[in-house]
């Protein structure tokens, strides 16, 4: 990557019109960024974190209403015809 970072910088320097290098560019850096910024990367510290630098917590969504389990053991008509 270091050889063709260079490249592309050395032309986007010389031509500010071209998109190619200046997209190639930016995007490294982006990439670049996002890997530094992992979870894994950042150093950890015993302060708490600043209001509104985590994102908000997530809702739930309640569990799907269950079904009432037929009951094969106590008579019932299905319990009458299987059995286990």
């Amino acid at each position: 990557y270091d050889a063709a970072m260079k490249d592309f910088r050395f032309i986007a320097e010389r031509d500010s019109k071209h998109l190619d290098a200046a997209r190639e560019i930016r995007l490294y850096e982006m990439r670049r960024n996002a890997l530094r910024n992992t979870p894994a990367a950042r150093p950890t510290s015993s302060s708490p974190p600043r209001p509104g630098s985590l994102a908000p917590p997530r809702r739930h969504s309640a569990p799907p209403d269950k079904k009432p389990a037929l009951n094969k053991d106590k008579g019932s008509l299905l319990g009458k015809w299987v059995k286990r």
